[in-house]
C-alpha cells in the first residue's frame, strides 16, 4: 500500500468514527437511525462505522443530515476524553 492509499484508508476508517460519534451525539441506536433513514440497513451502517465502507457518500450525506450535522464534520477528529478518578 503506498502513502496516498494509506491515507485514503485512515480518512475513510475516522469518517466512520465521526458518524458513529454523531449518532450516539443525537442518541440514535444503529437499529433506530436505521428505522429513520429509508434504504439504509444496520449492517452497512455498522460496516461504515467499523471500517468506513458500504455507505455511498450520498447516503452519508442523507443521514448527516437527518442527524443536523454538517458533511464536513465527518473529516474531523473527535477524540474522546477518559477521566479516571484517584480515591
Amino acid at each position: 500500500m503506498n502513502f496516498s492509499n494509506h491515507l485514503e484508508v485512515k480518512k475513510q476508517f475516522n469518517r466512520g468514527k465521526q458518524l458513529k460519534f454523531a449518532r450516539e451525539f443525537r442518541g440514535y441506536s444503529q437499529t433506530n437511525l436505521c428505522k429513520k433513514i429509508k434504504g439504509l440497513s444496520q449492517s452497512n451502517l455498522s460496516k461504515y462505522e467499523k471500517l468506513g465502507i458500504g455507505l455511498s457518500d450520498k447516503k452519508i450525506d442523507e443521514i448527516m443530515k437527518f442527524l443536523n450535522f454538517p458533511f464536513q464534520f465527518l473529516d474531523k477528529t473527535i477524540h474522546k476524553v477518559e477521566l479516571s478518578w484517584d480515591l
